[in-house]
């Protein structure tokens, strides 16, 4: 089959319109394929149906070509024969309302062994919508697929009537199908540019604009409210609990507010108040009681009636001021007095006062009504402060009474006040001003100048005093002719002796009414005996069984269960005479089995050097001792004898060829400036080895974190080289060295630094497996000691 040039097919084309409507609605346009354009004479497949020619629809359809169409029943699309190289382009005339909607371009084969499409443009009104994606497909090529391919294109606006659809091939030459188009449309709802309005909210409008695409834009914001609605009210309270109303007029504004109703008679919180009468007497009868307004604007019940003034001191005014129910009770007048202005100190003087009651209230002993005394107020100068109305005495208004009593002035010289005035004990004072005057009080003579008075004193004493010039006794002098205890006095002291069988006692004296001793009497010792054969120092003489003869004591000794000293049975029987009895002791000094103080008991009390032998510091009492321990090459005295290491035990070859140490642990005295350590911990690690010449070499190592009392750290670190072994015996390994490499030492937060040593000493105990290290530098010093030490390879 020979391939065309430029072949370009496009459906012939018609379609149906719905009605318009006011509202936007969605309707379809179906363009069939009922026009084929003819291609090489002929109108594509159409000699094979068997279809007649006809003229192409230019109403609808208008293209480039022959010009020739054959209706063909059975074909979806016509086939359009270009014989240039140009781009083939057909345009499609649809006539529908305005709206924007979507197109839908069907292109493609319809069988196996046609021609696939080439891309086609698609224009709607000479603006470019979009491209088809059919790829380009030749006769060699497989296109065996069935079925045209749906391009969509979307949010295309279409004008109202006639609307242009161009569809243009993307390459030059080939062939093109196309097979249908569809149209979705929105119908527009109004024309672009034109403007809507509406009322809202109180009084407002809002306005909307029609789009390009038909369809109504959005409402705009409500503008022009007034501040209501109309014929809507308000109310806000007035007065007294009162209302009043406004009403929202028709332009939207309020109107103004009606007048104040439904008010009460008072404002809450205000307070009334009425004169009353408390019931009280006197001045505190009249009062006052208050009603308050309650929150709805009504008063409240009136309160208790509060007198308008308290009760106070009662003056003679005509008045009850301290309402008790009496008026002027406190009225009087001091009529006179019959007080002296001068007085001997110490004498007694009868006076009197006369006052006259002028006040309403009669005074009597049982209603509290006294006289007492003034400056200072309650003072006992006088000798009293208070005289009283005679019992059954009733001093009525207008009448006189007179208070008779003693006073006794004061025993020293001087001017002293004595005034007097009435009062109500335990209530009020009256009666201004007070009766009565000063007293002048003088020294009145006691005894005749030169007289002598004579008193007891002390122990069966006298003192004596003499009469001055001014008639008053001198002082006593002192006490003379005294005794030497005091009458009825008793004093003890010891009597006898504890020597032997006596026992000491006590013996007592007393003083006799011319205050001088008696003798002592009543000895209550136990006193000495006669001397008897009984182990005893009968006679208190110090001596037991003094004056008998051995025949006569022995059997007495055994029977008393005393042993003899054991020097041959000559001597006598055990006595407390260490010369009598040798070898007679006082107190046991022999570890020898013996009871040599002859008190019944054998070597008690004695130490000897046998010991325990876990701690020979300390010695027994005399047992049976066990054998001691060997003694070893320790520094210790294992055998208990006073000696160390005694018997040749260290005569042995304790060279060390190699070892190896761990240690941890241990004290520190100091680390150059500081040693007040709060805690630390201690590591240390060391090696040594021999050479063949004797000399030794190793390695140490020590590694000091402490913290100081501030609790601030401090680290010590070192590393050095075994110079010299200065001793190696069996108990102490001693090494020295001076140089010391890789130490470096830090406090607290601050930086390490190094340091360096002129000596370096370590001794390690081997016995106790305690190692002592000390460093002496330019930098630093330290010490530490009793490090744990545990030998690895030794």
């Amino acid at each position: 089959m020979k391939r065309a040039v430029a072949l370009v097919a496009v459906m012939g084309l018609s379609f149906f319109i719905l009605s318009a409507s006011a509202f936007a609605f969605s309707q379809t346009v179906f363009l069939k394929d009922i026009v084929n354009l003819g291609a090489d004479g002929k109108c594509g497949r159409s000699s094979a149906a068997g279809g007649s020619m006809m003229d192409c629809n230019t109403a609808t359809f208008t293209g480039s070509g022959p010009g020739g169409c054959n209706a063909v029943r059975d074909v979806t699309g016509c086939y359009f024969w270009e014989p240039t190289v140009n781009k083939v382009t057909a345009d499609v005339k649809v006539n529908v309302p305005m709206g924007t909607g979507t197109l839908s371009v069907w292109t493609g084969n319809f069988g196996g062994d046609t021609f696939r499409n080439e891309k086609v443009d698609v224009f709607v009104n000479g603006i470019l919508v979009g491209t088809t994606n059919d790829p380009f497909c030749n006769f060699d090529d497989d296109c065996s697929f069935n079925g045209p391919i749906n391009n969509e294109f979307f949010n295309i606006n279409f004008q109202q009537g006639q609307n242009i659809i161009k569809l243009t091939a993307v390459t030059d030459g080939g062939s093109v199908t196309v097979n249908k188009l569809k149209l979705d449309i929105a119908e527009a709802e109004c024309v672009p540019g034109q403007t809507q309005t509406q009322p809202c909210g109180n009084c407002g409008s809002q306005s909307r604009t029609c789009q390009s695409n038909g369809q109504w834009g959005s409402f705009g914001a409500c503008t022009g409210q007034g501040v209501c609605n109309p014929g809507s009210s308000q109310s806000q309270a007035c007065g007294n609990c009162g209302t009043q109303t406004r009403t929202c007029q028709s332009s939207c504004q309020w109107g103004a507010y009606g007048p104040c109703t439904g008010q009460g008679p008072c404002s809450p919180g205000t307070t009334q108040s009425q004169s009353c009468d408390t019931g009280l007497p006197g001045i505190c009868e009249d009062g006052n009681q208050l009603r308050t307004c309650q929150s709805n604007c009504q008063y409240g019940l009136f309160g208790n009636c509060e007198q308008e003034e308290q009760p106070a001191s009662e003056v003679c005014n005509d008045l009850d001021d301290d309402c008790d129910g009496a008026e002027d009770e406190v009225c009087s007048t001091c009529i006179g007095d019959t007080i002296p202005t001068t007085m001997n100190a110490g004498q007694t003087q009868a006076v009197s006062v006369t006052v006259r009651n002028d006040g309403s209230v009669p005074w009597t002993a049982a209603t509290n009504y006294k006289l007492g005394s003034q400056n200072p107020q309650d003072n006992v100068i006088w000798g009293l402060g208070r005289v009283l109305i005679a019992p059954a005495v009733t001093v009525s208004e207008n009448q006189q009474y007179t208070f008779n009593f003693n006073i006794v002035a004061p025993s020293l010289p001087g001017t002293y006040p004595n005034f007097w005035r009435m009062l109500k004990e335990g209530e009020f004072w009256f009666l201004p001003p007070d009766c009565g005057n000063d007293v002048t009080v003088s020294t009145a003579p006691v005894c005749t100048p030169g007289q002598t008075q004579t008193q007891a004193c002390g122990n069966c004493g006298t003192q004596t005093r003499t009469c001055q010039s001014n008639g008053q006794w001198g002082s006593f002098g002192a006490c003379t002719g005294q005794g030497i205890c005091s009458p009825g006095q008793q004093e003890s002291r010891g009597c006898g002796t504890d020597v032997g069988e006596c026992v000491a006692g006590t013996e007592t004296r007393t003083c006799q009414g011319n205050c001088q001793w008696n003798s002592f009497q009543n000895c209550n010792a136990t006193g000495p005996a006669p001397e008897e054969c009984d182990g005893l120092d009968n006679d208190c003489d110090n001596q037991i069984d003094d004056g008998f003869d051995p025949e006569d004591c022995e059997g007495s000794c055994e029977d008393s269960g005393f042993v003899w000293t054991g020097n041959g049975g000559l001597l006598d029987c055990c006595g407390n005479n260490p010369y009598e009895d040798d070898p007679y002791e006082q107190y046991e000094t022999l570890c020898d089995g013996n009871d040599n103080d002859c008190d019944g008991q054998i070597d008690e009390g004695l130490t000897h050097p046998c010991t325990n032998y876990n701690d020979c510091s300390t010695f027994q009492t005399c047992d049976t001792c066990q054998s001691a321990p060997p003694e070893l090459c320790n520094g210790d005295d294992d055998d208990c004898d006073g000696q160390i290491d005694e018997g040749g035990v260290c005569d042995v070859d304790c060279e060390l060829e190699k070892m190896s140490l761990r240690g941890t642990g241990g004290i520190i005295d100091f680390i150059d400036g500081y040693d007040n350590f709060a805690s630390s911990k201690i590591k240390f690690s060391g090696w040594l080895s021999q050479n063949s010449d004797g000399s030794y070499y190793g390695i140490s190592s020590l590694e000091v974190k402490a913290k100081l009392s501030d609790g601030s750290p401090l680290n010590l670190r070192v590393k050095a080289k075994v110079r010299e072994v200065n001793a190696n015996n069996c108990g102490v390994l001693d090494v020295d060295n001076n140089w010391w490499s890789l130490a470096t030492f830090q406090v607290g937060d601050n930086p390490p630094v190094s340091i360096g040593f002129d000596n370096i000493h370590y001794q390690w105990d081997r016995n106790t497996n305690l190692l002592d290290i000390s460093g002496e530098g330019p930098d630093l010093d330290f010490s530490i000691h009793d490090i744990h030490v545990t030998c690895i390879n030794c």
